[in-house]
C-alpha cells in the first residue's frame, strides 16, 4: 500500500467573478493524485486551475497517516 501525505493547494492566478475555490488542504499518495482530487471539486475556477502547476501551488505539509483512501478534507471558497 502506498503511504499518503497531506498536500495544500492554492491558487496563484487571479480569478474574476463567480463562485471560486482558493484552496484545498488534500490526503493523497502523490502531488499529481492530490490535483486530480482536488479538480474534482473545482467550481468557476475550472479543474485546470488544479491539474496546472501554472495556475496553483500543491506542497505536502506532514508525514504519512492513518487514511486509506484519498480524499478532500478541507475545501475554502468565497464568493467573489
Amino acid at each position: 500500500m502506498r503511504r499518503r501525505h497531506f498536500y495544500i493547494l492554492r491558487r496563484t492566478r487571479p480569478f474574476g467573478i463567480g463562485f471560486v475555490v482558493d484552496s484545498f488542504l488534500v490526503c493523497a499518495t502523490s502531488h499529481l493524485e492530490a490535483r486530480k482530487a482536488a479538480a474534482m471539486f473545482a467550481r468557476d475556477e475550472g479543474t485546470e486551475t488544479w491539474l496546472d502547476g501554472h495556475y496553483s501551488t500543491c506542497k505536502q505539509l506532514v508525514e504519512p497517516d492513518k487514511y486509506e483512501s484519498d480524499q478532500v478534507l478541507l475545501i475554502d471558497h468565497r464568493p467573489r
